[in-house]
């Protein structure tokens, strides 16, 4: 996520005025593919702070929290959140790796704008949601102006083998079904081959 930021600043900055920025805070690497939370309001601050610095803003639009910490309450982190929208660092709280619970637990904290969760056609449960409980997720967020983005929309792949007989047919019903299961739904892909990024343009 940090080389990331770098890497839109040097690409984008000064930016447009109609973008709109969003990043992500409340993770620790320590060590290959290990991401361990950290929902110390002390760390999130720094985190936030750091991406202002690469990201070369004031303020960003939606900053969201990476996933809860089980050795932080969760009203802490929320809380710094909101501190740091107060204080005009943030224009928009997200949050990533949710209950229904905590959202309306979050809510009673700081207003939610987006709402990122483990969603796909062949696994719509989470680690901590079943397959009903997130088809309700997605529902409260579209009564609510909530956006809802569904990570993983393509199973790591497992959906869409980069080449293989169902690649294209495949991509365009999973993006067609996503983008369509919410009018505030928004995808959060990453595309390594040229015919993927035209695939998932064409249809969103």
């Amino acid at each position: 996520m940090q080389h990331t930021e770098s890497l839109i600043a040097e690409a984008l900055y000064p930016y447009p005025k109609d973008l709109v920025i969003a990043t992500k805070g409340g993770l620790l690497r320590t060590g290959p593919g290990q991401w361990p939370p950290d929902g110390r309001p002390e760390h999130l601050r720094e985190a936030l702070e750091g991406s202002l610095r690469r990201l070369r803003l004031e303020r960003i639009d939606i900053y969201q929290f990476h996933r809860p910490d089980p050795r932080v309450p969760f009203e802490d982190s929320v809380g710094e959140l909101a501190k740091m929208r107060a204080e005009g660092k943030i224009r928009h709280v997200g949050l990533s790796n949710i209950t229904i619970e905590q959202l309306a637990q979050a809510q009673k904290i700081v207003p939610i704008v987006t709402v990122q969760n483990h969603y796909n056609l062949a696994s719509r449960e989470s680690e901590r949601m079943s397959a009903q409980q997130s088809e309700e997720m997605i529902d409260i967020c579209e009564r609510q102006g909530i956006g809802f983005i569904p990570w993983n929309p393509l199973a790591a792949g497992e959906l869409a083998r980069p080449g293989g007989p169902l690649d294209q047919i495949a991509c365009t019903a999973v993006f067609t079904r996503l983008v369509g299961c919410s009018p505030r739904s928004t995808l959060a892909i990453c595309s390594q081959t040229i015919t993927r990024i035209r695939t998932t343009l064409a249809v969103v």
